[in-house]
């Protein structure tokens, strides 16, 4: 383009001096001339490159993948083809998964043992519990039931007084009858119903006692069954406890100590309240039979409490089943052995603390167990779907060297995978021709494989740096090296005009030119630049 202009200048001399013969040029003058075009050239030259930058090394980039399996195997099936589009997620090629198969199916088999192992007993404790709340909700019933039987049982008892008041005033008016029978004051049918109504009395209080005996049959029987309830209830409890204590040692023996601390401490309240005078004692909302029968009830229940106090399988409910500080107890012997029990029961705790500790070790060690079998599996599983190779994203497939029977090896590439939604162009600039480029400067381009046309677009972005001037980072001091005066930098374009039948391939070369703010007539020369390379691409030079 240059010489183009040069000899522009030259043709205009040529035509002004020698043509029209304006004036007779002498070899200073011819000399001079030809400096000044030589001159305007350089300037032309230099002013152009810093406002409208104009490179030809330009070329295309678009993702080029390695495509290597994550795991080693024969390989069983290729689906790939050279050249042949391939859309993303398509199968590209398959290896044998036998072995990868059985790995996931022994792992699985592991897995469940060492679940079965580390879990077993936290199953049990669950079905103990579940336990627990049925024998709960069946004492709940029988006390429901027991409660109705003893309300008809009260109702049958009033029938009974109820039937024998009457029988006694239909007798008593029969013997009064019987006295004046030899009298005009009664008649014979008169005195015959009187007898009547007391017979009928009479069977009605035996009926009535009949009933009262049913119902008290009834209660019985459902004491029965809610003493079975609660026995039942003790027993689940004590089943729970007994497997936590497997299950949950440290928690177990922490519990243990907090129950015996709870019994102490209620037990010695017991023991001031027994110690203080009656009438220091805070008045009781009881009657005495209802005092008397919470004494019993109170003493009875702290006894049994003391002579569990060492056994860690006593229910957690029954904690405060002696322990009621309001009412005094029978005597304070029973309560100072139920405090001896107690405190060993504690002691004892603390002993088995060791104990606990290891077999938490050991359940701990059960779980890590589960954890590592697990991620083993979550690998093999993941090595299993890698058997199948898939394409990353819609492209082509290059440089394929893979068959059928071949083994391929995990992380080296058996062909190359070129993108081709995702292209763009980079054009290589001196970097005195960079300080008035900006990313939205419009640009032209003359591509290669599309001889004649001119695409227009924006610079994208300008790479920050070049790897030319960097070190590595290394414990020795840096070695000087030459490098050339001038650098060069990448600065990526984007074309906008691009039709769907102009697919940019990797590796393509164009020609560009760079539009910046700035002398904006010197636009007018790179874009016949442009213009004339794009023609020349025709020619297979």
């Amino acid at each position: 383009m240059l010489l183009c202009i040069f000899l522009v200048y030259l043709l205009a001399i040529w035509i002004i001096f020698y043509k029209f013969k304006v004036a007779v040029l002498d070899f200073k003058a011819k000399v001079i001339i030809f400096a000044i075009g030589v001159g305007i050239v350089a300037v032309v030259f230099f002013m152009a490159q810093r406002y409208a930058p104009y490179t030809k090394d330009v070329y295309v980039q678009t993702f080029v993948i390695e495509m290597a399996p994550e795991v080693s195997g024969r390989v069983t099936e290729v689906l790939a083809e050279e050249g042949v589009p391939v859309a993303a997620g398509s199968l590209l090629f398959r290896i044998d998964d036998r072995l990868f198969r059985y790995q996931v199916q022994q792992l699985e088999a592991q897995l469940i043992e060492a679940q079965q192992e580390a879990f077993g007993q936290f199953a049990a404790l669950d079905a103990a519990g579940q336990a627990v709340k049925q024998a709960e909700s069946a004492v709940t019933v029988a006390e429901k039931s027991l409660l109705a039987l003893q309300a008809a049982e009260t109702a049958a008892q009033a029938a009974v007084d109820k039937s024998n008041a009457q029988f006694a005033v239909s007798l008593a008016n029969y013997q009064r009858g019987k006295q004046i029978e030899d009298t005009d004051a009664i008649t014979p049918e008169e005195l015959e119903e009187l007898l009547g109504r007391a017979r009928i009395d009479r069977a009605a209080v035996v009926q009535a006692k009949q009933g009262l005996s049913q119902a008290e049959a009834e209660v019985a029987s459902g004491s029965a069954q809610l003493a079975a309830a609660q026995a039942a209830l003790l027993a689940s409890f004590a089943n729970q406890r007994q497997v936590q204590a497997v299950v949950e040692p440290l928690a177990t023996i922490d519990e243990i100590i907090a129950e015996n601390q709870q019994r102490i401490e209620a037990a010695r309240k017991q023991l001031n309240s027994l110690n203080t005078p009656p009438q220091e004692r805070p008045p009781q909302a009881l009657d005495d039979t209802d005092a008397t029968d919470h004494e019993a009830d109170a003493a009875d229940n702290l006894s049994t409490a003391g002579s569990n106090g060492g056994n860690i399988d006593s229910p957690a409910r029954n904690i405060e089943s002696g322990a009621n500080p309001g009412i005094p107890p029978a005597n304070a012997q029973t309560l100072h052995q139920s405090i001896k029990q107690f405190e060993a029961a504690i002691a004892k705790a603390h002993e088995m603390r060791p104990l606990g500790e290891e077999i938490q070790t050991k359940l701990q060690g059960r779980f890590a167990k589960v954890d590592r079998v697990r991620a083993e599996l979550a690998k093999a599983k993941y090595d299993l779907e890698q058997t199948v190779v898939s394409a990353p994203a819609d492209g082509h497939v290059a440089n394929l060297q893979l068959t059928s029977g071949a083994m391929a090896s995990s992380g080296k590439p058996v062909m190359s995978f070129v993108e081709t939604k995702r292209s763009w162009v980079v054009a290589v600039v001196a970097e005195n021709g960079l300080e008035l480029v900006k990313p939205g400067d419009k640009i032209e381009v003359a591509i290669a494989m599309y001889p004649g046309e001119v695409f227009s677009g924006e610079v994208e972005s300008i790479v920050w740096g070049t790897g030319q001037a960097q070190s590595p980072p290394s414990g020795q001091l840096p070695e000087v090296t030459t490098t050339s005066r001038k650098q060069r930098f990448m600065v990526r374009l984007k074309i906008d005009d691009l039709r769907a039948e102009q697919p940019l391939r990797q590796g393509s070369t164009a020609t560009a030119a760079i539009y910046t703010g700035h002398g904006k007539p010197l636009h007018v020369i790179r874009k016949v630049q442009v213009r004339i390379q794009s023609m020349l691409n025709y020619l297979y030079l």
